[in-house]
């Protein structure tokens, strides 16, 4: 099995890409990780060079060494691109990539997926991802912040586990989570790191993923708004 890492610098690696050989060979010092995920990502572009990628709504184009982003019917090239784009059109690509190669195993690794994407495309991401990097003996591994990250998972985990006790209500399911993203419980580990300590959030009753320790100021905001209108309303 390899391990490839895509590190939360894959914004800047989609904006110097085209020139990170000129880089090295001024002898400019870049982090190993950052060196071999850049050697993927540009591979990957030479091989996806004029893919369609549906699910997101988005083409990538590459011309003569540009980068070229269809979004929309509006063409630009990834520098013209929101953050958001440029964070996420180096692990689909790469992810791409590497999928279509035959009879090989990697453990994906992917910092923080959710950098500057709005909570509807990461969740579209990591059913990308769940599909891309989850099946035929491939590993996913994930760090995250954002609750809708976890609860995208959930959601998985509960659409397989709905399918598996309703087999009957198959059409109905599929048709809110497609059967290619789902997930079981048995197959997912999730953990929370505070204070130097490591803990499980995997809720076995429920088999779901508790997203509460990311997503307290939730609580803390509702809490906040409500006490707000109580004082506003007092009279």
């Amino acid at each position: 099995m390899y391990t490839l890492y895509f590190p939360a610098e894959r914004t800047l690696i989609s904006l110097l890409s085209n020139s990170i050989f000129n880089i090295l060979n001024n002898e400019i010092a870049l982090p190993q990780f950052l060196i071999r995920f850049g050697g993927n990502y540009q591979l990957a572009k030479q091989k996806l060079s004029n893919t369609n990628f549906q699910k997101f709504g988005i083409t990538y184009e590459l011309v003569n060494n540009v980068d070229f982003i269809t979004y929309k019917d509006k063409k630009i090239t990834i520098k013209e691109s929101s953050s958001g784009i440029q964070s996420m059109i180096p692990i689909i690509l790469v992810t791409q990539y590497l999928n279509s190669l035959p009879n090989t195993i990697y453990s994906y690794i992917i910092e923080e997926p959710e950098l500057n994407l709005y909570p509807t495309t990461q969740k579209t991401l990591i059913e990308f991802l769940v599909e891309k990097c989850s099946r035929n003996g491939n590993n996913l591994i994930l760090t995250t912040h954002s609750p809708y990250i976890l609860t995208t998972i959930s959601n998985l985990i509960l659409a397989g586990n709905t399918l598996k006790q309703n087999p009957r209500l198959k059409k109905e399911i599929t048709k809110l989570v497609p059967e290619k993203y789902h997930l079981n419980f048995e197959d997912v580990q999730a953990y929370y790191v505070e204070n130097g300590k490591v803990r499980s959030i995997m809720d076995k009753e429920y088999q779901t993923i508790d997203a509460s320790p990311i997503d307290d100021v939730s609580d803390d905001l509702g809490e906040t708004f409500d006490k707000l209108l109580d004082l506003k309303f007092q009279k």
